[in-house]
């Protein structure tokens, strides 16, 4: 996918693996399990709290939001990552211990979760974790930013989390300068193991 460092002048900060992981850890195990799939998935706030049952394809591997993206409708086919696969598996396991009045994916003690809880819970979170100026939207870019640094083609991602321009996507995506590096060593590791198609190259 296309490298492009971030803006200047961009506010949005994202938390590093220790802070994310602290994030986690503070986390009400409703809140924790919300944060994992928002960050793995893509997925908005509106989205994730209205996420039920007919949204998820395990035989695809895909998270499906009804109508498109509540915001835009704009069509988006999130993933099921292996940490995203062990959230549903956990909640399938509560459930039949707790009644599931709304029958919705994330709920609190059964009931369903409003934004306003949300917000409020998360913030709390974010503060105890010690990540200053981030909100839950900002896993949206938390999310775009790990799945190019992983490689996924734009196109993939775009359709992951529901972006119609590649200007939109561009604007979730925080690659730095570190990140260019990486992927050219990655890149040239592959070439390697490939075994000729650097000689090759260098040919022509």
């Amino acid at each position: 996918p296309a490298m492009t460092l971030p803006e200047k002048g961009r506010a949005t900060r994202l938390p590093n693996n220790k802070e994310f992981e602290k994030l986690i850890e503070v986390s009400p195990i409703w809140l924790r399990r919300i944060v994992i799939v928002a960050a793995e998935t893509c997925l908005s706030e509106t989205d994730v709290l209205r996420l039920d049952d007919s949204m998820v394809d395990e035989n695809e591997g895909v998270l499906v939001p009804e109508g498109g993206r509540a915001k835009t409708g704009v069509l988006q086919v999130a993933p099921i990552t292996p940490k995203v696969r062990a959230v549903l598996e956990d909640i399938k396991q509560e459930r039949k211990m707790i009644a599931n009045i709304s029958k919705l994916i994330f709920t609190r003690n059964g009931k369903p979760i409003t934004k306003g809880i949300l917000q409020g819970a998360f913030a709390s979170a974010a503060k105890k974790a010690g990540i200053q100026s981030f909100t839950f939207h900002g896993l949206r870019h938390l999310a775009k930013t790990r799945w190019a640094r992983a490689g996924i083609p734009v196109e993939v991602a775009m359709l992951g989390a529901g972006h119609a321009s590649v200007q939109m996507h561009q604007h979730y995506v925080h690659l730095q300068r570190g990140d260019v590096a990486k992927a050219f060593k990655m890149f040239t590791g592959c070439l390697r193991e490939n075994g000729g198609e650097e000689r090759d190259a260098a040919s022509h």
